[in-house]
């Protein structure tokens, strides 16, 4: 099921950052690969207020990619990636928890009036402040007046390399048009995954340690590396963190498998901060996995969690029964299958408006050269256009802020006696996109999910190891006028093992990346005296709290965050989290049967709002078929404006449309 967030948020922007704005003019990008931005970092902290900025290169075209230096009129993006202080006193879940997002996050256009020497003076006062420790670096805007992605065009950015990369930005004075197949991506360019140990003095399993529970240390022998985050990455967590390797969740960073051979944590991005465990969300896409999960201490078949997914157990070498004997059972031998799976990485937050590259996944623990890395996070998509964004009518055209897919293990002949007895890495965290412009948008689909944990193949004997966690999911942007158009903040999947010892059960322990955010722009403006910036606010849109659990039956409810798009049965992304939780609560409470009563207003012949009302309640059942609830549970009417009961909106953009429902163990019967 697709799975996101909704929050809305304003832009502001200023009048005189655009007064040369399409100064290159016309432009259509053709063939793979094609890389428009140039970056440079600064050689000083910026203060907020100040007009100069310090830089390490003041052209800022190391690769030519302008046709100038950088001059007058043209546009900067200044943006901190890391910076964030985090937890790491104690060796425990707390490991990783952000106590100071700082100056991270931070970002800001801006107009250049001039350059000398090594200084970039700015036509207006910067808005925030700026360090360069926290690894601030200053993007390069190319300016078009329109922009057109021929067919399979692919616009792309330079990967985060630690100093600068992983964020793609253009600047469209009127419109931009992406062809069929054409595709902008900045997936895999965010953070980096955290590195498989390769060094021959850690392969052997004389020296392995078993059972281990830490969440940092210094030793590759307690467990694998962590991936890149906010607060850092190996250099930063080995000199202010207590260490790189342990399964604790730096930030928004993926935890590496423990030792023996358990799975690393996916990275993470955005989310609902209060709903993070570590532990992931539970693969039940086959029923009777409910058993095996139910076994374990941390979490049920239901739970749910932001951020990464946990990555699976550790070390088995015994054939047993997953469903009748849990981890730390000393049933399976070797490891006796610990829970100790690199921790999913912690949501970011987005509400004061700072954007964040997505964190990279933990590695798997390994011993015999075979696990794997964890994915890099996606990258950043920013895409400024005063007018309208138009996709491929009849094809594809996509925007794309993924994470990365962690490798799966590969089967070494070459080892003897093992084949692929290792563990694999957590996916990748989703990047962010930003669809920032003052026209439409029409046929894109724009995707910042997660990247998928990495798989076990081995064939040896009964031997298992986890396979990685997936990456949570990202954050999407993009104003209100839009037409079919589809926004995915997914979590990645887990991995699996084909193990012979784990038939059963195939995701041994590691789980899904939690759910993004989407979120709306909800206001454009050229007058305003503010320089471009984040979002001041950002006011989540939700009704409420969404839960079943004590709703009375057999008595109308209002279905809060549910929503449809305008004069369409269409269910758009942003009722994702309530469909959701409808589908887990309809699967535990087998017996429950439940009736739509649908309205809506939104035409001004009556018979026609009755039509929408029914094609909107026949959506609706189809969707919960579609995830395996019995027709016969299902019942619906189609009621147009007349509904007694003056509901909140609903329905995108319309302010009376609504949908309640009916809860029961017996047939609904409308009472008079």
């Amino acid at each position: 099921m697709s799975k996101s967030i909704l929050i809305t948020l304003t832009f502001l922007f200023s009048h005189l950052l655009f007064a040369q704005k399409g100064k290159l003019g016309d432009q259509s990008i053709t063939g793979k690969d094609n890389i428009v931005n140039e970056f440079t970092t600064l050689t000083q902290d910026i203060k907020e207020g100040s007009t100069l900025i310090s830089v390490k290169d003041i052209q800022i075209n190391a690769n030519q990619r302008f046709q100038r230096p950088l001059g007058k009129g043209d546009l900067i993006m200044i943006i901190q990636i890391q910076g964030a202080l985090m937890d790491a006193e104690e060796d425990s879940i707390s490991y990783g928890e952000i106590i100071d997002y700082k100056n991270c996050g931070n970002w800001e256009f801006q107009e250049v009036a001039s350059i000398k020497d090594s200084t970039i003076y700015l036509k207006e006062k910067i808005k925030y402040s700026y360090s360069k420790e926290g690894k601030t670096q200053i993007v390069r805007v190319p300016r078009y007046d329109n922009l057109i992605l021929k067919e399979v065009a692919t616009l792309t950015t330079e990967g985060w390399n630690g100093e600068y990369g992983g964020v793609l930005a253009i600047e469209v004075a009127k419109d931009l048009v992406i062809r069929n197949k054409a595709r902008i991506t900045a997936t895999g360019l965010g953070f980096r995954g955290g590195r498989t140990n390769t060094a021959a003095q850690y392969q052997s399993t004389e020296l392995v340690n078993h059972a281990v529970m830490n969440y940092r240390s210094f030793s590759p022998f307690i467990g694998a590396e962590k991936g890149e985050g906010i607060a850092g990455w190996y250099k930063e967590y080995n000199h202010l963190y207590n260490g790189k390797y342990g399964r604790g969740a730096a930030a928004n960073a993926g935890g590496g498998g423990n030792s023996h051979n358990a799975g690393g944590g996916g990275g993470a991005n955005a989310g609902l901060i209060q709903d993070w465990t570590g532990n992931g969300n539970p693969d039940i896409t086959v029923e009777k996995w409910q058993k095996a999960w139910a076994l374990e201490k941390d979490l049920t078949p239901y739970s749910i969690s932001s951020g990464g997914g946990r990555g699976g157990y550790s070390f088995s070498f015994k054939r047993s029964n997953a469903f009748k004997k849990g981890p730390g059972s000393r049933s399976w031998a070797g490891d006796n299958r610990q829970n100790n799976g690199g921790l999913g990485g912690r949501p970011l937050d987005y509400s004061s408006g700072k954007l964040f590259l997505g964190g990279g996944g933990g590695a798997g623990d390994t011993n015999n050269f075979n696990g794997t890395s964890g994915g890099n996070g996606g990258g950043i998509v920013y895409i400024l256009c005063h007018r309208n964004i138009y996709g491929a009518r009849n094809g594809i055209s996509l925007i794309e802020a993924n994470g990365e897919e962690a490798l799966t293990t590969t089967i070494n002949k070459s080892t003897s006696g093992h084949r692929a007895g290792d563990a694999p890495g957590g996916g990748g965290g989703g990047g962010v996109i930003i669809l920032d412009n003052k026209g439409i948008i029409e046929h894109i689909i724009a995707t910042a999910n997660g990247g998928n944990g990495g798989s076990q193949m081995i064939i040896y004997m009964a031997e298992a190891e986890g396979p990685g966690g997936g990456g949570g999911g990202g954050y999407v942007a993009a104003n209100n006028t839009y037409s079919s158009v589809v926004l995915e903040t997914f979590g990645g999947l887990n991995g699996i093992t084909n193990a012979n010892g784990h038939k059963e059960f195939l995701p041994n322990g590691a789980t899904f990346g939690g759910i993004g955010v989407i979120a709306q722009i909800s206001n454009y403006s050229f007058t305003s005296k503010q320089v471009i910036q984040g979002a001041d606010k950002l006011v989540f849109s939700k009704k409420k709290e969404i839960s079943f659990d004590h709703i009375s039956e057999n008595e109308s409810h209002i279905l809060f965050n549910m929503y449809f798009e305008k004069r369409s049965d269409r269910i758009t992304k942003f009722s994702d989290e309530l469909l959701d939780q409808l589908v887990l609560h309809l699967k535990k409470n087998t017996k429950l049967k439940i009736h739509f009563s649908v309205f809506c207003n939104e035409h001004d012949n009556e018979s026609d709002n009755i039509k929408l009302s029914r094609k909107r309640g026949k959506s609706l059942q189809q969707f919960l078929i579609k995830n395996k609830i019995n027709k016969e549970r299902i019942s619906f009417e189609g009621l147009g404006s007349h509904s007694e009961t003056n509901a909140d909106t609903e329905t995108i953009g319309d302010e009376n449309s609504h949908t309640e429902y009916v809860l029961g163990t017996k047939p609904y019967k409308k009472t008079l």
